[in-house]
């Protein structure tokens, strides 16, 4: 499932369910969450920002249906925008995230390692398909090394304005 847990108010909410699910994944009512946070005011401009969510088909051999996923969550994203932003709005911060079900790195992952996506949005972890920035770890690497988490000392201390 998808969890989104915020300090922020949420202002809009919108859940998409992918129709392309096979397998057990049609069963999991895989989609995408999108989220529009309010963060504060600025000379009476709202700050917002959006949050997208998702989880991608899990099946090997599902990198057509995972690219698809993406492309209709490139569309939603866009849409649910379009439709939530007022005239005016800073938008702090636009996060697209989840649990994609592939990687930069690996051999069978190339045609998401392409995808659309990575114009649009950025990896801060990578350089570009196939190859990552020499500090990026997985997230079980960090687990199974016994490393920290990298902290986010500006999201940690961010303060939202109360309801």
């Amino acid at each position: 499932g998808l969890f989104l847990a915020s300090r922020c108010p949420m202002l809009a909410v919108q859940y998409h369910c992918y129709s392309n699910g096979r397998n057990i994944d049609s069963l999991a009512a895989k989609g995408l969450l999108c989220v529009q946070v309010q963060l504060g005011v600025s000379q009476g401009k709202r700050i917002v920002g959006y949050i997208y969510c998702t989880h991608l088909d899990a099946n090997t051999g599902g990198a057509q249906i995972r690219c698809d996923q993406l492309k209709q969550s490139l569309h939603w994203a866009q849409q649910f925008q379009e439709t939530n932003a007022q005239h005016g709005d800073i938008v702090a911060f636009d996060v697209f995230c989840g649990d994609l079900n592939f990687d930069n790195c690996s051999s069978g992952d190339e045609m998401e390692q392409v995808h659309e996506i990575f114009s649009v949005y950025t990896d801060p972890c990578r350089i570009g398909p196939q190859q990552d920035k020499p500090w990026a770890l997985g997230g079980c690497l960090l687990h199974a090394a016994g490393l920290p988490s990298p902290g986010f000392p500006a999201l940690q201390s961010l303060h939202c304005p109360k309801r």
